[in-house]
């Protein structure tokens, strides 16, 4: 059996479906926490977050290509699993990774940039 080629055809319908789940729940439900931070400026919400899911998806597109550039040798089940768990493992780490540094560094940075525009 091809365990490489069954590894490629399992992690890239995986990463595509989590990248883009994931993308669009935090473009979803981020608006709501976006408004809370910049007061209801609904041209300045819809712009970053829109900007923050392209760049979301940028950088995950990125990681998922390398990811593949570094190859899944595997010559067994097991190894083809291991494999493709830490691959998948390490995605999920990163997103949830970027996720908490965008709200921190936008619950920092937010009210200080609004209150700029203000005055």
């Amino acid at each position: 059996m091809n365990y490489p080629l069954l590894s490629y055809c399992i992690y890239l319908p995986l990463t595509v479906f989590i990248m883009v789940y994931v993308g669009w729940q935090c473009y979803k439900h981020g608006e709501i926490y976006l408004e809370q931070i910049f007061g209801h400026e609904t041209g300045l919400v819809k712009a970053i977050n829109k900007t923050l899911l392209v760049g979301y998806y940028l950088v995950n597109l990125g990681y998922a290509v390398f990811t593949l550039s570094m190859g899944m040798e595997s010559s067994s089940l097991p190894e083809m699993i291991h494999s493709l768990s830490t691959k998948l493992g390490i995605i999920l780490l990163v997103l949830a990774l970027l996720h908490y540094v965008n709200m921190i560094g936008l619950a920092w940075i937010g009210p200080r940039y609004f209150k700029n525009l203000k005055t």
